[in-house]
């Protein structure tokens, strides 16, 4: 049962249990509950905290801050001896259980096919998140936006879906109300306008449909300095000519394909079709010229390793060097070397220590995506340049494809390219359930069809097909990695250096052909082809691990907890290390990291089967036949011949400390 109640969007409210509301110690509080939420299927680790809401402090002030913090809010929401806060370890999250929170129930709603469920939707948006709310601490301002910027954007499809709908019905009254909230969301959204003057036009006011257009034009101009594009300067042309209120009715939808093009007209910023990224030289703003060297060598360090990912272009502070000297607009330096992204920085010496600063930014939208500050001392700078260059990178290539896929999710599906189609598909199987890599398929197919010599979707493919294997989606397994095999070489043909390709490659080695070498020698390529890759370092340890080196896959594991706290696979990174250390028979640490990878992912099934071993090896039967029930429920073809099919151990005891586990809790039993 849910006894709290936590209400954030629009202006917020707090929180309240039994209609009572709780009294929290500050502003900064409530931010931190909001945090929590919004994080709640990958748990914050406690140095992203301090550094979200008290970055501007000695890092032990900072820590002792968080610790009070927390320690208040569990004070302050502790009732009967019932709290949502969890704190276990390093990291701290809510229990969701206990408490229910407006944004989960809006974005559960917000996916509904139900236009009851999209209207409870609308309602629930009273705007945006933690309206007229800033910390002093400009990280957390930053996060804040973009999950401002995010959840508007779930709210405008909401609203564009209801509008469609009501219009679809004849409720034209209702689906006016809807565009008039849809323009207020985001004025500069033409898809809203053009729906704006459908409308009107069905109801056989031409002259204001017309009338809006102009407006629309003006506004454009004024606050972008564009002309509308072409779709909807042909709807006004087919309004202007319709003549009838009957003709006009039958309009073009938003989905349909434009008929004629007309002339080409200027645009102020023509992005390349694939995001590209600049990285330009980060600016020393100390009075020392030697740390110019170190400006320059972080900043071409960070271009080495974005290089790496190879799915978008990189421009090194090579090109960009002239550009930068001699240009200080952004949008002007992106224009010129056709990138979609820039990375800066600056270094500032204060003291015995170095304080970078490094930013990614949206040239297209001017819109600062993410900030970071990082305070070194100036004597370890060289013993460390190379953590820091990696965690600035491993920061910034989600950022950019995350802006990726919604820049192509906001694309009509009738424009949508090759590119945008592997975009989607990357966010369906970001989701990591059988109907999201379903669709993740169907979208890769679909790029392939188009660009067959795409290289990146062959990789991707490979990947979704390893998933639907190894997590028992498929009838047959083994067929999936026979499938999956076929496209890791396809990608590997047309880009021998497709780290994905790569990795896929060996978990293959591993899973079809039980071949240990081939698979520690392809998946070790990977991560030294892109050290930065969280999925790399997974694949290399899950190679380790079933080859009987759990202690030589645990650092890989580690070192994405580190990178990476929000790796969308965190749950099968915990359920491995849980995995590991039942190898090494550390039962407790064994069960620690399967339960947390379960509440991270409560659908997510491998985690389940090393819990209930673990638990069972410690004499803990009712849980380990509780986690097994659960799997049961989420996976009821799990049986011996799966995990025999799925967990190809080199050694057979290993496999068997497993086995004896589950034979613990009741596997096999009637």
């Amino acid at each position: 049962m849910c006894d709290y109640r936590l209400q954030i969007l629009g202006e917020p409210s707090g929180i309240d249990r039994a209609d009572a509301a709780i009294n929290l110690a500050s502003r900064k509080s409530l931010a931190l509950l909001a945090y929590l939420a919004l994080n709640r299927n990958q748990p914050p680790c406690r140095d992203r905290l301090v550094d979200l809401f008290w970055g501007e402090r000695f890092e032990q002030q900072a820590r002792q801050s968080l610790r009070q913090a927390v320690y208040g809010l569990r004070r302050a929401l502790d009732v009967d001896g019932i709290n949502p806060i969890i704190t276990a370890g390093e990291t701290v999250t809510l229990e969701p259980a206990l408490i229910t929170v407006d944004v989960w129930e809006f974005e559960r709603l917000a996916v509904s096919e139900s236009p009851a469920d999209l209207e409870a939707a609308a309602a629930l948006y009273r705007g945006p998140l933690l309206a007229n709310l800033r910390l002093r601490e400009s990280t957390f301002n930053e996060w804040l936006d973009l999950e401002r910027s995010r959840l508007r954007e779930v709210a405008w499809q909401v609203l564009y879906r209801l509008a469609k709908h009501y219009k679809g019905h004849g409720r034209d009254a209702d689906a006016l109300a809807a565009v008039q909230r849809l323009l207020d969301l985001d004025p500069l959204k033409e898809k809203s306008h053009r729906l704006f003057m459908r409308i009107l036009a069905k109801q056989g006011e031409r002259a204001q449909a017309l009338q809006h257009y102009h407006r629309l034009s003006e506004l454009l101009r004024q606050e972008l300095d564009v002309e509308p594009d072409f779709i909807t300067m042909r709807l006004y042309e087919e309004i202007k000519a319709a003549g009838e209120p009957a003709r006009a009715s039958r309009l073009i939808d938003e989905q349909d394909e434009p008929r004629a093009v007309p002339a080409a007209r200027p645009e102020r910023f023509v992005a390349p079709l694939r995001a590209a990224v600049v990285v330009l030289p980060f600016k020393n703003v100390g009075e020392t010229s030697e740390l110019e060297y170190l400006a320059e060598g972080i900043a071409d360090d960070i271009t080495t390793g974005l290089s790496c990912w190879r799915w978008f272009p990189v421009i090194g502070t090579n090109s960009s060097r002239y550009y930068s000297n001699s240009m200080t607009d952004l949008a002007e330096i992106g224009r010129n070397l056709d990138a979609r992204y820039a990375v800066t920085g600056t270094i500032r010496p204060s003291g015995q220590t170095l304080r970078i600063r490094a930013e990614l930014t949206d040239l297209l939208t001017h819109h600062q995506l993410w900030a970071r500050r990082y305070d070194v001392n100036f004597t370890e700078i060289l013993a460390v340049q190379d953590d820091l260059v990696e965690k600035i990178v491993t920061s910034i290539e989600p950022l950019v494809e995350r802006a990726e896929q919604e820049r192509s999710l906001r694309k009509p599906d009738g424009d949508i390219t090759a590119w945008d189609r592997v975009m989607r598909a990357s966010l369906h199987k970001s989701k990591m359930t059988r109907g999201g890599m379903e669709k993740a398929v169907e979208l890769l197919h679909e790029a392939i069809a188009i660009d067959p010599e795409m290289s990146i979707a062959w990789a991707r493919l490979a990947q979704c097909y390893w998933y639907d294997g190894v997590l028992g989606w498929s009838e047959s397994p083994q067929r999936s990695f026979e499938e999956s095999d076929r496209c890791a070489n396809r990608a590997l043909a047309l880009d021998e250096l497709d780290w994905m390709a790569h990795a896929v490659g060996g978990l293959n080695d591993l899973w079809m052909r039980h071949d240990y070498d081939a698979s520690l020698e392809r998946t070790n390529r990977a991560v030294d082809m892109n050290p930065s890759s969280s999925f790399a370092r997974h694949a290399a340890a899950c190679s380790l691990e079933f080859a009987g080196q759990p202690n030589d896959a645990l650092p890989h594991l580690r070192i994405i907890m580190r990178l990476d706290p929000r790796y969308s696979s965190n749950a099968a990174m915990l359920a491995d290390m849980s995995l590991c250390y039942l190898q090494l028979e550390q039962f407790e640490d064994a069960a620690i990291c399967a339960r947390k990878a379960m509440s991270v992912r409560p659908d997510y099934p491998r985690a389940y089967p090393r819990f209930a071993a673990a638990a069972a090896h410690l004499g803990q039967t009712s849980e380990a036949r509780a986690a097994l029930d659960a799997l049961l429920e989420l996976q009821p073809g799990f049986c011996e011949a799966y995990l025999r099919e799925t967990y190809p151990f080199r050694h057979r005891h290993h496999f068997d400390i497993l086995l004896e586990g589950l034979r613990i809790a009741g596997l096999g039993r009637s």
